[in-house]
């Protein structure tokens, strides 16, 4: 997109976005330039965005930041300098071969099979995943000790109808086992609504559902969205937590596509929910 930039500067903002666009297609790259009112290409893997600041006295700083449009997240942040408006090409130059590298491991990333209910189109191998075929031993030392969390979520059809919806599972399967893991669980997802039989199946102590009840979303140049979820934790005693909770508006960067801003309204609820569910866990506790 076009470098943002005070009145004075903003005349170089298209022409130096243009300059870092074709030293990146030289390279290999797919890049489109698109003007400052017209939509990001909704297949755009990665956004590209900054702006041209003034430094030290003639100095002339371009900042760019790598975005993916689907997760809402920077995925490097650059910066290059001249010491000259009249040099701003060079700077232009040097920028596109920082973003180089920072573009391809971005790519990269997302080639990257999910692992363990992760959300996006990304993950790391974990442990157990590592140890993989080198046998018993192996798999023995990477055992999580962590006591289990049996993990469901739940969503409307409806909100995943619409082409332009996320796959809403994935994001809520991560959000339950982010919530597991802060309180010390690791998690083991469920299917079915007999949270009881499923936790002495499983072996766990608690019993987490996380629903997305509903989320409205709004496009006024940048997606924004409000959404309603619940959250339940359950022991063998009994409901330890229930609650409806409401979420902000949650603003997604020029870009960024619904599944950005659904995945921070997960996130969102799972963050209210963690204190009080973690106060409600040690009073348990300590009472037995």
């Amino acid at each position: 997109m076009p470098l943002a930039a005070d009145h004075k500067l903003r005349l170089y903002g298209q022409p130096v976005a243009s300059a870092v666009a074709r030293a990146l297609e030289r390279d290999g790259l797919s890049v489109v330039v698109v003007s400052s009112s017209a939509p990001v290409p909704s297949k755009a893997r990665l956004v590209i965005d900054g702006r041209i600041v003034r430094g030290d006295g003639d100095q002339v700083l371009l900042e760019a930041r790598v975005r993916d449009p689907a997760l809402g997240t920077v995925v490097a942040s650059l910066s290059a300098s001249a010491p000259s408006l009249t040099r701003i090409d060079e700077a232009a130059a040097d920028l596109a071969a920082k973003l180089i590298p920072a573009l391809r491991d971005g790519l990269a990333a997302q080639e990257r099979p999910a692992t363990g209910g992760a959300a996006g189109h990304g993950g790391a191998a974990t442990a157990s995943d590592e140890a993989g075929d080198a046998g018993g031993d192996a798999a023995a030392t990477t055992a999580d000790p962590r006591p289990v969390a049996v993990l469901r979520v739940v969503w409307p059809a409806a909100l995943t109808a619409d082409d332009d919806n996320p796959d809403l599972e994935p994001l809520l399967e991560a959000g339950a086992t982010r919530l597991a893991g802060m309180v010390g669980h690791r998690g083991a997802r469920v299917t079915g609504d007999d949270l009881a039989a499923a936790m002495a199946a499983q072996g766990g102590d608690l019993g987490i559902t996380v629903e997305l009840a509903e989320i409205h979303y709004t496009d006024g140049g940048v997606i924004t969205a409000r959404a309603r979820g619940r959250v339940r934790v359950v022991d063998a005693t009994g409901v330890v937590f229930d609650r409806v909770i409401r979420t902000d508006t949650l603003v997604g960067g020029r870009g960024d596509r619904r599944h950005a801003v659904a995945r921070a309204a997960v996130e969102q609820i799972v963050d209210v929910a963690y204190g009080r569910v973690r106060e409600l866990l040690a009073a348990r506790r300590e009472a037995r």
